[in-house]
């Protein structure tokens, strides 16, 4: 009977295994038209509440990917992204910025766009960010990475709100198992 037990245990063990899915990605241009980069396609803007778009054509330091950061969604009160997912669990969030107008087309920089960032209530922060103190300068991308962002309602939502002037991104990029 031992061995009858181990030999069900394994077989119903081996017919439990979890699949992990295929990978998932979800590219989102913000502020910016749908463009292919590097073998993967970044859609058009899409899922937010943002009030204003920009663009400004100029070279991006710190990436071979400038189109992402020359387009931009903003608002002075803030806004959020409503990203459906097409499954609960663990997500993985990739923020792209680049300060494409303070420092650019005016002579601003440190503090003149401040904002938080929180990302699924509270699982990934940015707390009082200046995307040219984080960056070192203005035109030049940063990423900001948040891994094991847990979404249990089908919609990952990602909420910037403004302390100076606008919140701004450049792109969110999703990722995890479908």
């Amino acid at each position: 009977m031992r061995k009858l037990s181990y030999f069900l245990f394994f077989i119903l063990t081996i017919g439990c295994s979890s699949d992990d899915g295929q990978p998932f990605n979800i590219l989102i241009n913000s502020g910016g038209p749908s463009f292919d980069y590097d073998g993967s396609t970044w859609e058009p803007d899409r899922d937010n509440n943002a009030t204003s778009q920009y663009q400004n054509i100029i070279e991006i330091e710190g990436t071979e990917n400038d189109q992402l950061y020359q387009t931009e969604v903003f608002a002075t009160a803030g806004f959020s992204y409503q990203v459906p997912v097409p499954n609960n669990g663990p997500w993985t969030v990739v923020l792209h910025f680049a300060e494409i107008f303070h420092g650019v087309v005016n002579t601003n920089g440190i503090g003149a766009r401040v904002f938080n960032v929180d990302i699924e209530n509270g699982q990934g922060t940015l707390t009082n960010y200046d995307i040219i103190e984080a960056s070192g300068a203005p035109a030049t991308a940063i990423v900001e990475s948040f891994s094991g962002i847990e979404v249990l309602d089908d919609t990952l939502s990602i909420t910037l709100s403004t302390i100076v002037n606008a919140a701004k991104i450049s792109g969110v990029e999703i990722s995890g198992r479908n």
